[in-house]
């Protein structure tokens, strides 16, 4: 992408009636990112910022819009110079609007390229976007993961340019979208602090909790004749129970090593397949038998994230088509 001019004399009124007509104009079907930022936000510390992006083939169809176009002609006398009839003449109106730094080129890596290369964890909410600079264009030079053809712009070509990131570098021009993002922060921060308000109580709790079973076991001398006698035999009957608990996970290990050679295709025979397994008490003994890992609460809990992992991503890229 070759560097607009640094330095351009716009009249201030070209300025305004460009950002007021395309800011939040309908035809960009803006999407909600982060940025990463470059280094922290003074003051804050954040290191994301939240804003909209849009690809270029949307911004062509803002500037071919009756909108714009019907102020091209109110502004006729200040506007002379900008045209929007031809893709070369919307590309020379979006290369202003680039060198008025009031949108960035972005790039949106897949969460995996995010983890490996910038070393930056994922949103699931929000896509994160990196702005593309002269560090991100060697790095993709370098990387398998990333493909330099797909970074640089070029706008004499539409597959090199049309399907490319664009993010605003201004607010939104919506009241309603400011209205909307200032009540999710107000609400944001309002569970956020009822949450915290909550764990710090049931914290509380615990610690109470703790202390008085701790001082009961304490006082175990002093309590009742009858309660005394009466924990002395329960006593046996917990250590029955850790007993027969130890003598079936033993069986079944020994069973499933005697039809090992049966089921070998199967992955084995077991007893209570997720008697082990990071579950509750009850599901630790559902099913009752199982063949190899199938049956077992890790496995199937593992295949229900994958199935949801692939609707997600569907879901994404048919997203991204229709954009």
């Amino acid at each position: 992408m070759s560097a607009p001019p640094q330095q351009m004399q716009v009249p201030k009124i070209v300025v305004e009636k460009l950002v007021t007509t395309l800011r939040d104009h309908p035809d960009l079907k803006e999407r909600e990112g982060l940025l990463k930022l470059p280094r922290p936000e003074q003051g804050t510390g954040e290191t994301l910022k939240k804003l909209e992006f849009f690809r270029l083939k949307r911004m062509i169809r803002a500037i071919q819009s009756k909108e714009f176009t019907q102020m091209l002609q109110e502004n006729e006398e200040v506007m002379k110079q900008l045209k929007n009839t031809t893709r070369d003449e919307c590309i020379r109106v979006f290369v202003l609007i680039l060198t008025l730094k009031l949108v960035t080129p972005v790039i949106k890596p897949s969460h995996q390229v995010l983890k490996k290369e910038f070393n930056t964890k994922p949103n699931k909410e929000f896509p994160t976007l990196l702005p593309i600079t002269q560090e991100v264009v060697e790095l993709a030079k370098k990387s398998p993961d990333l493909n330099v053809e797909d970074i640089v712009i070029d706008f004499g070509k539409p597959e090199r340019s049309d399907d490319r990131y664009f993010s605003w570098n201004i607010e939104t021009l919506d009241k309603n979208k400011q209205a909307s993002r200032e009540t999710k922060g107000g609400a944001g921060s309002s569970s956020t602090t009822t949450a915290s308000s909550s764990n710090s109580l049931w914290d509380k709790l615990k610690i109470v909790l703790i202390l008085s079973v701790g001082i009961t076991l304490v006082l175990y001398p002093v309590w009742p004749y009858k309660l005394r006698v009466s924990v002395y035999y329960l006593s046996y009957v917990v250590l029955g129970l850790l007993a027969v608990f130890f003598a079936m996970a033993v069986l079944r290990y020994i069973l499933y090593l005697i039809t090992l050679p049966v089921f070998k295709a199967k992955g084995g025979f077991w007893i209570f397949p997720n008697l082990f397994e990071d579950c509750g008490f009850f599901d630790s003994f559902k099913p009752i038998y199982g063949f190899g890992e199938e049956n077992t609460y890790s496995y199937l809990q593992k295949v229900k994230k994958q199935k949801n992992k692939e609707k997600k991503q569907l879901k994404n890229e048919t997203k991204e088509k229709k954009d």
